[in-house]
């Protein structure tokens, strides 16, 4: 909460020509009549796509770099550095930055009058609570360009990956996150099928989860199955149970591992799959109510004013490509949004699986509710907190 009225009190002190409704960074016009398939669609200039492709991609080899605000973890880096600069020859001026950090310095940066990122790689909750209700964002969809970008069919559920319905945000990653871990020496796989058997007595006290009183992902497992799968009342018999509360998730995993709790709850893929990549069982488990789909640090967001509009079009329409999504998903482990995209190294407890019901959380719905669900989980689970 107190992150939240620190943005607020950021946005205030915004001049008014910073939160002035956004225009789109780039004069594209109407792309949304171009076709699947490459064909020659026009839009309202009467020019074809591929025309207006070839001149913003001179446009932004002649204004020379592109400036990425975007995740801390350097094979993702490294991967999308390499991969745009072999593709166009444009330097990247990459900038690794957290959810937390880039929110604080894209409000001083646009207090201060400005302007630095071409594009912005992450931040999901703070673009739909700060970045776009001040201002500081402008649409994506006029810069798109590439039909395979465009095409809906390329893409999950048949449905380009829109954050929010005025289309400022995309969220290109859509991977599973199985959230319930537990040590099979201790769990025989029938006891735990629905959410409804961590009720069982045996289980009070014997489990350990992510502390979802901060952001995280205890607190991303209570507002989905909160909001979306099981109701408020069930997590609150949940809490009843009196798990143990951590924030550590390495240290979270270990104790599984161990035995110290036989259930995990709202545990972290990377630590697990170490562990499993090791020699550890730590088999995860899916309820038949369904589970929710993860989005990670991928969000892509247009920032107003961008220093290098042509560059920054590019860039988005290759990182939401086939050719973008393969780098990032190779680097990340994580699943594309994208039906296109290899999977081989994709982590696979990561991989979407036919017949089990997922919930999005790349929706300004639900993440609109993000200091909700945090008041919801302190209230009733405040008083596990050690």
């Amino acid at each position: 909460m107190l992150r939240i009225l620190i943005f607020i009190v950021l946005i205030q002190a915004i001049p008014a020509s910073c939160a002035s409704p956004p225009s789109p960074a780039l004069p594209v016009g109407d792309v949304s009549a171009v076709a699947a398939g490459g064909q020659k669609a026009q839009d309202n200039s009467g020019e074809a796509w591929q025309i207006k492709w070839e001149k913003m991609v001179q446009r932004a080899k002649r204004e020379g770099n592109v400036v990425v605000y975007g995740s801390p973890t350097g094979e993702i880096r490294e991967a999308l550095i390499r991969g745009f600069a072999s593709k166009y020859e444009i330097p990247v001026e990459y900038m690794p930055t957290s959810a937390p950090q880039v929110a604080a310095r894209l409000v001083a940066e646009k207090r201060a009058g400005l302007h630095i990122p071409d594009v912005i790689i992450g931040a999901s909750v703070p673009a739909v609570t700060v970045f776009k209700p001040a201002g500081l964002l402008d649409r994506i969809e006029p810069v798109l360009i590439l039909p395979e970008v465009i095409d809906p069919s390329g893409w999950m559920d048949n449905s380009f990956p829109w954050v929010d319905k005025d289309h400022y945000v995309v969220a290109p990653l859509a991977y599973a996150a199985p959230k319930i871990v537990v040590n099979p020496n201790m769990v025989k796989p029938e006891e735990i099928k629905s959410y409804r058997d961590l009720l069982e007595p045996k289980w009070k006290t014997n489990m350990v989860m992510h502390d979802p009183t901060i952001e995280g992902s205890g607190r991303a497992f209570v507002a989905a199955v909160a909001y979306y799968i099981m109701g408020v009342d069930y997590i609150r018999q949940l809490a009843r149970q009196e798990p143990f509360l951590a924030r550590d998730h390495r240290l979270l995993a270990e104790w599984v591992a161990r035995g110290k709790y036989p259930v995990g709850i709202a545990v972290n893929n990377e630590p697990i799959e170490q562990m499993r990549s090791a020699g550890v069982s730590l088999p995860y488990i899916v309820p038949t109510e369904g589970t929710y789909l993860g989005s990670g640090s991928a969000f892509v967001l247009l920032p107003t004013n961008a220093p290098h509009p042509n560059a920054s079009a590019l860039f988005i329409n290759w990182l939401l490509s086939r050719e973008g999504q393969i780098a990032y998903t190779d680097a990340a482990r994580l699943q594309s949004a994208r039906v296109d995209i290899p999977t081989t190294n994709v982590d696979p407890l990561s991989m979407r699986k036919p017949g089990v019901k997922y919930v999005s959380t790349s929706t300004e719905e639900y993440l609109l509710r993000g200091p909700e669900s945090i008041g919801l989980a302190k209230e009733i689970f405040g008083h596990l907190l050690k």
